[in-house]
């Protein structure tokens, strides 16, 4: 599909009074961020109380991104509302990611954000929100994910990127056995762990994403 983030929403009349705070913090951090315009990379970007639409730039757009409590921009789900926006990581999407980070900050109750990206890929959009603005967000918050550690059969030590479902087991032996992953079953799941992403523990050989 390329390099998309995703959202689900479970409470739209939440989200439409949360709109307004969203659409302010934006608004202070736009001259931290790429240049915008419209949805379809032209005019001005649309950042109001009702709605959050842009795109970057021609001919650094790609997908539109549109955040609303406007049911017709959502499509319906089990697991909510759900919308998405594929950035191809151009300019704009650290914008978008500053937008969902947004999002999880004042209506996270109702909300839940995906990525094709990781944690790492994160950490810059996090970082600018949480520098500029305050907020204790990381991409830890963010994702709702989790960095646990896992030993293989020779006792090596990695750290897996997974959601907070839990790590499984059965994609780690598929991963070993298809050879991308250089660890040897079986498996140890250990605890997760909060680091700095930039430094891992010692004697950690490497950290993957499921």
């Amino acid at each position: 599909m390329g390099y998309t983030h995703y959202w689900y929403v479970q409470d739209l009349a939440l989200l439409k009074t949360r709109l307004p705070a969203i659409a302010a913090d934006f608004q202070r951090l736009l001259p931290h961020l790429p240049p915008l315009a419209g949805s379809l990379g032209q005019g001005k970007a649309k950042i109001g109380p009702k709605e959050l639409v842009f795109n970057g730039p021609e001919p650094e757009d790609y997908e539109s991104f549109v955040l609303s409590a406007r049911l017709e921009d959502y499509d319906q789900t089990k697991q909510g509302l759900f919308a998405f926006c594929k950035t191809e990581r151009r300019p704009y999407d650290r914008a978008v990611q500053v937008a969902l980070t947004l999002l999880r900050w004042h209506a996270g109750e109702a909300v839940r954000v995906t990525s094709d990206g990781g944690l790492l890929d994160w950490q810059a959009a996090v970082g600018l929100v949480e520098k500029e603005l305050g907020y204790p967000v990381d991409p830890f918050f963010v994702l709702e994910r989790e960095l646990v550690e896992v030993r293989d059969r020779q006792g090596r030590r990695f750290l897996v990127e997974a959601e907070k479902e839990g790590v499984y087991l059965n994609y780690l032996h598929w991963l070993a056995e298809e050879k991308k992953i250089p660890f040897n079953p079986p498996f140890q799941v250990g605890e997760a762990v909060r680091r700095g992403l930039a430094s891992p523990l010692p004697g950690v050989e490497g950290v993957f994403y499921l």
